[in-house]
């Protein structure tokens, strides 16, 4: 399914949130799966629920820095046996509950979302000590 190119902004900019959420002021993070520490280049925006579940896909209690590799090999197992130790089962459980609703996404939320989105980047990137490009 090919996003719409609004949606496509909003992943855009919510992978740059997570990554500078999770990332110190000198833009160091460690990925949940391994716990390996990264520049914010090589990290990537990891899923717990998967983003085809669009009720969680833009929701920041489902979404952490990765690394790469990680994100690629996609170990579900480890991802909540992390989670679990880093947010606890109570967040897993709801996050597990949530998934299986739907969400069909007005043009307006969307549009929202992203002003969100770039506003908390902008906010993250005054307290670091490096530079991104927001989109």
């Amino acid at each position: 399914m090919k996003l719409s190119p609004d949606k496509g902004l909003l992943d855009r900019l919510f992978s740059i949130y997570i990554r500078l959420r999770d990332t110190d002021e000198n833009g160091q993070g460690y990925c949940i799966t391994c716990g390996e520490r990264f520049g914010y280049r090589q990290l990537s925006c990891g899923h717990f629920v998967k983003r085809r579940h669009d009720i969680l896909r833009w929701d920041t209690k489902n979404a952490y820095a990765q690394c790469f590799p990680c994100n690629i090999k996609d170990d579900d197992k480890l991802y909540r046996e992390r989670l679990i130790q880093l947010k606890g089962e109570r967040l897993v459980d709801e996050l597990d509950q949530l998934k299986n609703q739907t969400a069909k996404w007005q043009d307006w939320h969307v549009a929202n979302m992203i002003k969100v989105n770039r506003l908390r980047c902008r906010e993250l990137l005054k307290e670091k000590n490096f530079k991104i490009t927001i989109p």
